[in-house]
């Protein structure tokens, strides 16, 4: 009984702290402060500044932002100016770098497969198209370059339009079929031969023909006329 009476009086002085802390926290309310700008600074200097005015900071979003360092404070919430009791908290949210991405290899992949890569990356890609002696549709260069940083997602990617070759069209008007047959490539040329009446000789068996006696009388484009090698040139020609 004497060591139940004894814990009693050791338990009451405590019992009667507590008491009173919260009577006086209730009777005199904390002082207010004066919430100070933050933003625009890095996370370490913005607790000490809130702590040298009793209020706390508490982290509650971070955004991506490539042109800026990690932990500088976009916006707080209550905003500066605002008064509040001592020892709240200061929302905030945080700047923070994404992960720099590796720039992929697409040098000599071909347009259309480079174009699914990139929407998979997620990343803004700018095509210019060349002439090249590498296959058509093949990148041939980027930038950045390969195996580098890219820091803004952003690529440029120079795709081969091939060779268009220049060729001057000469003068066919009276030369004979089987003279134009001679020196005409029919390989790299994209000649089409017309007979007067329409009559296609390409689709037809000319062995049987004199070509000697079947002439030119006729052409577009005309003599002097510049055109890439991919055009087609008609040629009527008729017999003599």
């Amino acid at each position: 009984m004497k060591n139940f009476i004894k814990q009693i009086f050791w338990i009451i002085p405590f019992i009667i702290f507590i008491f009173g802390y919260f009577v006086i926290s209730i009777i005199l309310p904390k002082k207010e402060v004066t919430i100070p700008n933050i933003i625009g600074k890095n996370l370490q200097e913005s607790v000490l500044i809130l702590s040298n005015n009793s209020l706390n900071l508490t982290l509650v979003k971070e955004i991506e932002k490539q042109d800026l360092p990690d932990g500088i404070i976009l916006s707080q919430d209550p905003a500066s100016g605002n008064r509040v009791k001592k020892s709240q908290n200061i929302f905030v949210t945080v700047s923070k770098k994404s992960k720099v991405l590796s720039t992929p290899n697409f040098i000599g992949l071909n347009y259309k497969k480079v174009r699914k890569l990139v929407s998979k990356l997620n990343v803004e890609a700018k095509y210019y198209w060349l002439e090249s002696i590498y296959p058509v549709n093949s990148i041939i260069a980027q930038n950045p370059a390969p195996d580098t940083n890219l820091e803004n997602k952003k690529i440029n990617l120079y795709i081969s339009k091939g060779l268009n070759s220049l060729y001057i069209i000469p003068n066919f008007k009276g030369i004979s079929l089987n003279k134009l047959l001679e020196v005409i490539d029919q390989d790299k040329i994209n000649l089409e031969i017309l007979y007067k009446n329409n009559f296609d000789i390409n689709n037809q068996d000319i062995s049987g023909l004199d070509k000697d006696n079947i002439f030119v009388i006729d052409q577009r484009p005309v003599a002097g006329s510049i055109v890439n090698l991919d055009k087609k040139i008609y040629l009527s020609v008729q017999v003599s």
